[in-house]
């Protein structure tokens, strides 16, 4: 599985991109990658007491760790962004954030779409509309 908390694709193909620079970059991953396990964790067990006690899960609490966890990575992007000496690099940097963020936000509305279509109810028969379609003969739109 793929990290989402590392900044390796935000600094990926930066024109003239230093060892140095490179190593800043993994320091910075290394600090903001414990502050999100964290968070990870906190998640996880919110979620597994809910299931343990057969309740429902705290959304308030949740939404706000998503919120500060969000925060922390704004945070560890802004530090990443200070490293980069160059114009061009920080044009790159901030390009190549758009199309991960991006990519999350579809993640996002992918999941969102997931979990609509697990809640929604099961349909009787296995056909919409009990077969009935509009515009086939004999149904009430007055069409024959």
């Amino acid at each position: 599985m793929r990290e989402r908390a590392s900044l390796g694709d935000a600094v990926k193909k930066l024109p003239d991109f230093t060892d140095a620079q490179k190593d800043s970059i993994k320091a910075i991953e290394k600090r903001y990658g414990e502050v999100f396990k964290t968070y990870g964790t906190a998640l996880r067990t919110q979620m597994d007491n809910a299931r343990a006690a057969r309740g429902q899960l705290d959304v308030r609490a949740m939404g706000m760790l998503r919120t500060s966890a969000d925060s922390a990575r704004d945070v560890e992007i802004k530090a990443a962004r200070a490293v980069l000496t160059s114009d061009a690099q920080r044009a790159k940097f901030d390009q190549n954030l758009v199309e991960m963020r991006e990519r999350e936000a579809k993640r996002e509305e992918d999941m969102r779409r997931r979990r609509a279509l697990a809640d929604a109810p099961p349909t009787t028969g296995g056909d919409l509309n009990n077969g009935a379609m509009a515009g086939s003969p004999g149904q009430p739109d007055g069409r024959p």
